[in-house]
């Protein structure tokens, strides 16, 4: 299957429900009938995953097409043992990869998770995020990081996920995901008295 044949879907409702073992095992064979089944049961819970990046229904449809186009072309070799968390996953990580490029970013709760992490008695996280040229900081500290763990600090505090959310996602124990995000945190303060920020 090649990117052009990825566009939009029709269905005729009469596609049986499969579990997800099963469209798993269809999905290693090659099979384009799993894959009609998968979008069909997935489509709605991966809009609703896309919606929390952005609003822009071109950017959506886009997204879903980059989803099922990058299951397709990762199933073989991979085999997920869970298929909703292994697409959440790919939504995810499609729509950031989107909105950084596009400079449309939907965050829903930046201020309020990092402003509880690392602010203490500041009155205003704003004002202490301008004096300490805040954005360029996070950049750089960001840019030092493995992927998952680049993206976990960004699903926490730039769009506010619970750590089960996240956990389900990489397929990871809440309490796993959990210390990450605290040791992430904990960097993060460290890399700030690194470069002088009063915490």
């Amino acid at each position: 299957m090649t990117l052009k044949h990825m566009r939009p879907l029709k269905f005729d409702g009469k596609t049986e429900k499969s579990t997800e073992q099963e469209l798993v095992l269809r999905l290693f064979d090659k099979d384009e009938g799993a894959l009609l089944s998968v979008r069909k049961q997935y489509e709605p819970y991966l809009r609703g995953i896309l919606r929390n990046f952005t609003e822009n229904p071109s950017d959506i449809e886009e997204c879903l097409n980059d989803v099922f186009f990058k299951l397709w072309n990762s199933i073989p070799p991979n085999k997920p043992s869970n298929l909703k968390a292994y697409l959440a996953k790919i939504a995810r990580n499609t729509a950031l990869d989107k909105v950084r490029r596009s400079g449309r970013r939907k965050r829903k709760h930046f201020e309020t998770p990092l402003e509880e992490e690392y602010t203490g008695n500041r009155e205003s996280a704003g004002d202490y995020f301008d004096e300490i040229e805040f954005k360029d900081l996070l950049e750089r500290f960001l840019e030092a990081m493995p992927d998952r763990e680049r993206n976990i600090f960004i699903f926490r505090f730039f769009y506010g996920d619970e750590t089960e959310t996240i956990a389900e996602m990489y397929g990871l124990s809440v309490s796993r995901t959990y210390r990450i995000i605290s040791g992430l945190v904990r960097d993060f303060r460290e890399y700030l008295k690194k470069e002088g920020v009063p915490i």
